[in-house]
């Protein structure tokens, strides 16, 4: 073969505008997808943020919690608190420290932000530049 016949000439001809339009209708879906998904994720992020501060209120409930249940406790006489430390009030205590202590209770930051999609790198260009014929 010397050179492409006009068949070939006109077969490259439509895969090049078919690849034209085909990139453009990816681009556009890539550059919404990540529009959406940067989007989502800003909303995720206002929502992370309410959830925290609802987690500080409560941690700083149950701090405070805790500290009146010891404190009261500790008012007790050494009898009461002896007899207390083996039934139901020191269990109840306990139950309140170890929620204090909770990792649940902590900021909920165990996300990552998405990573826009990028357009592959593609030789599309250098198919429509190829020669017809031997130059």
């Amino acid at each position: 073969m010397l050179k492409l016949s006009k068949e070939q000439i006109e077969q490259k001809a439509a895969l090049v505008q078919e690849l034209t339009n085909a990139k453009a209708t990816l681009e556009t879906a890539v550059e919404t997808y990540n529009d959406t998904i940067n989007s989502a994720f800003r909303d995720l992020e206002e929502k992370v943020t309410e959830f925290n501060n609802v987690l500080e209120t409560a941690d700083a409930f149950i701090e405070g919690v805790v500290d009146e249940i010891r404190d009261h406790f500790k008012s007790m006489s050494p009898a009461t608190r002896e007899y207390i430390e083996g039934i139901t009030y020191n269990v109840w205590l306990k139950a309140w420290e170890e929620m204090l202590d909770s990792p649940s209770l902590r900021d909920y930051t165990n996300y990552n932000a998405p990573e826009d999609v990028m357009m592959p790198d593609n030789e599309f260009d250098d198919f429509e530049g190829l020669p017809e014929e031997p130059e």
